[in-house]
């Protein structure tokens, strides 16, 4: 009995030692991913992206900062241009000579720091979202590392705006839900909307969720505070909830080869794999039922207008997971036949 309880202890540190060990190597190369990202980022965003198309939006998150009026979308995101004043003004070695120091780079920086904690946490808490799905842990790191390599994450992720945060909170909303944890899902959902009003997508998450219909309930009974909050909000911002300047596309827009670039452009290769996954891999029922978010997303840029490469992108939570388990499946199943043909060529 003795020898049975010391096998028994020894398996239980070799576990909290192997699980150790990959949080490390986890951590080791996400940390530095994201730093590279932000820090890119930060150094190349200048006065003049940001008055460019595609970066305003930043433009409108630094004048919320600066309590300056705006209107539209923006002044519904308040969370994180309110978090940024709590972080410090960077030092002035940080920058290059050529890049200049002034209040623009200095809050520049703020945001850019807030959103390095973000990233890092929503690559945190991917690889936690995936792991609940019974995904393996290195193919879950596979997944981050596929998520990190991303258009969307790469562009923004340093510049003064709130995908960061929005990440952070629509992933650890829907991990409420894949756990059922109604408490969590009301804090995570009544904070996030505060950052991106689309934590609200994690409502029809719920309702294609595997639990009971009276779990179902009560976690959309949680999801109503957020809704209380947005429109508290929407009020103190004195603008009327709209889509902030988009004007809904046509169906013909589809046709338009560039809408079939930025599609494409929104997750790049990945998309091969995510869909050898739902061709070839038997992907968990949940898992599944949420790969529906990417038509809702997509019906919601339709209807919107707009980009469609981010708007694709929001629908990351079940792209990401597909690809690394299609790219797992496709590996998994060619080491058979290289093995063999290795042992082929050794006994001829």
């Amino acid at each position: 009995m003795s020898s049975l309880f010391r096998l028994v202890g020894r398996i239980r540190r070799e576990t909290a030692q192997r699980s150790f060990r990959e949080w490390s190597a986890f951590l080791v190369v996400v940390i530095g991913f994201c730093g590279s990202i932000v820090y890119t980022d930060v150094q190349t965003f200048t006065h003049e992206l940001a008055s460019t198309e595609g970066y305003s939006d930043a433009k409108q998150y630094m004048d919320v900062y600066s309590g300056i009026p705006v209107t539209g979308l923006r002044s519904y995101r308040p969370l994180v241009p309110f978090l940024a004043h709590f972080v410090p003004p960077p030092p002035r070695a940080l920058y290059s000579a050529d890049h200049g120091f002034d209040q623009f780079s200095i809050v520049a920086a703020r945001f850019a720091v807030l959103n390095l904690l973000f990233l890092i946490g929503t690559c945190i808490l991917l690889l936690i979202y995936q792991k609940g799905f019974g995904i393996d842990h290195w193919t879950a790191f596979l997944g981050v590392l596929l998520f990190l390599g991303t258009e969307n994450v790469v562009l923004v992720s340093g510049v003064p705006m709130v995908e960061a945060a929005f990440y952070f909170f629509f992933l650890l909303s829907l991990i409420a839900v894949q756990r059922n944890n109604v408490w969590l899902l009301l804090l995570a959902m009544t904070i996030g909307v505060t950052a991106k009003e689309l934590v609200l997508l994690t409502i029809p998450m719920i309702i294609l969720s595997t639990v009971s219909l009276r779990s179902k309930g009560l976690m959309l009974a949680a999801s109503a505070p957020s809704l209380a909050v947005l429109a508290i909000v929407v009020a103190r911002s004195g603008n009327a909830l709209s889509a902030g300047g988009f004007a809904p596309l046509d169906i013909g827009a589809l046709a338009n080869p560039k809408v079939a670039f930025e599609l494409i452009v929104a997750f790049g290769l990945a998309w091969i794999p995510a869909g050898y996954a739902l061709l070839r891999v038997d992907v968990p029922p949940l898992l599944k039922r949420w790969s529906w978010l990417l038509p809702l997303v997509l019906a919601v840029a339709l209807v919107a207008g707009a980009s469609w490469s981010r708007s694709a992108f929001m629908a990351f939570p079940a792209v990401v997971p597909l690809a690394a388990l299609g790219l797992a499946e496709w590996v998994r199943r060619g080491t058979p036949t290289r093995a063999r043909a290795r042992s082929s060529a050794q006994e001829s």
